[in-house]
Formats: structure tokens, sequence, C-alpha cells
């Protein structure tokens, strides 16, 4: 696939960068401008993980799973299309911190959500054959874009189980405040189901697992992390959809 190479240096395009970074533990990321429109530019610490990231959204890009088009690597950072829409972790915060009954909308809302999720993620692991993780499996790294679920930050991708993709959605799913509600435990249900019916596996028991590995991971993270690793017991011993 052809690369759209930008035509301003690195330097250049840090200076016209647009309003404020996004929010990254590891990367600078931000939005820019060049050739009279606006791209993504993410810095790396080291080349070789910009050259992980930038082939993983090259092969996504060509066999259209949604992610951000890559247009061209520099030794430590990669330039990618600015997509519209908000993280999916926003879109689910807009319906689960609202007080009251959730409407028919945001219910239907959250279906969509569910679906596209498990339909992406089934996508991009047999697009790798089911030996590649996508990694650090969070609602912050999904956008909502022009009706689409679209992937985001490839750099944690590993040769590992792919069920440790869906446990980490769903153990950040049920991590969000309001924590361990019916509804992210439905939500969860819907998007296991729909990956699972997709790639023709039922693996419920490794799901479990998979997810209470994640919330200890993330208790190391969070205040609240001695709830999250209570919970992670609960679920191993008696199961994600018990």
């Amino acid at each position: 696939m052809a690369m759209v190479r930008p035509s301003l240096k690195l330097e250049e395009l840090r200076s016209n960068m647009l309003g404020t970074e996004f929010e990254s533990r590891k990367n600078k990321v931000f939005r820019t401008t060049d050739q009279g429109g606006t791209v993504v530019v993410k810095e790396f610490s080291d080349s070789e993980a910009a050259s992980k990231e930038f082939s993983i959204l090259t092969r996504c890009s060509a066999r259209s799973l949604p992610v951000p088009r890559p247009m061209s690597i520099h030794t430590r950072a990669i330039i990618m299309e600015c997509l519209p829409g908000g993280t999916v972790a926003e879109a689910l915060d807009s319906v689960w911190l609202n007080e009251g009954p959730i409407s028919a909308d945001e219910e239907a809302k959250l279906r969509d959500i569910a679906a596209g999720l498990g339909e992406w993620l089934a996508s991009y692991h047999a697009l790798f054959d089911f030996g590649l993780t996508r990694g650090d499996a969070i609602m912050k790294n999904f956008l909502v874009s022009s009706g689409r679920i679209v992937g985001l930050d490839f750099e944690e991708a590993s040769e590992e189980d792919v069920i440790r993709d869906l446990g980490e959605m769903c153990s950040n799913i049920l991590s969000m405040h309001p924590m361990f509600t019916d509804d992210k435990l439905v939500f969860c249900r819907r998007l296991s189901v729909r990956y699972f019916a997709l790639t023709g596996a039922e693996r419920d028991a490794d799901l479990s697992v998979a997810t209470a590995t994640a919330l200890r991971h993330y208790a190391s993270f969070r205040t609240d992390g001695e709830e999250l690793v209570a919970r992670a017991a609960v679920i191993e011993s008696d199961g994600l959809f018990s």
C-alpha cells in the first residue's frame, strides 16, 4: 500500500501542534497540520516500537480493518490520519455515569458498541491467524468514528493467547465507574458472545481466567486495587458469567 509522505520534518510537525497532547502513558501523541490537512503524530521511545506499530497499522489498513491510516514513519515516530469521533470509554461513560434508568436509545447504543467491539477484535485476530494480540485492549484505545469501531495503539501487541485481549476488554469495562454493575456484565456478555460467534470458539472458562488476570494487573495502578483483586478472585472461582 502506497504511503502518503508528509512534506514537513518531525520538528516542524511538532511546532504546528494543534491543541494539547492526547493522554498517553508512554508516548507523545498530538494533532498537527501538514499539506493543509490535520494528521496525528505518535512519537515512541525507540524505533523498534514505532516500526512494529506502523507495520500492524499498514496490514490492518490494507485489509480494511478500521484503524487510523498510516501515512509515513520517521525514526521514532509514525504519522497517521486524524479521525473524527471520541473514544469508546467516553461513549460508555456518557451512558453509565448518568443518573436514572438507561433509555431505549442508550440501550441500542450499548448493543451496537458491544457488537462492534466483538466484531473488530474477531477480525483483528483472524487477520493475524489468531497468533497476535493487539495488547492494552482498554476502551480508551478504541474510537467510535463515523459509526464504526476503530482500533488504536498497538505497541503492546505480542504473540500470546488472543483470549488475553478479550479478558482485558472485559476487565476494563467492569472496572469503569460505577464498577461491576449488572449493565456492565451484560455488555461484556454481548461482546464476548459476538466475538465467539465470529471466531467459532467458546472459551468462557478461559475468558474468566483472562479477565481475572487483567483485573489483578490493573489493580496495581489504581487506588481501588484491593477491590479489583477481590473481584478477580470471585471471577476466577465462580466464572465471569455465573
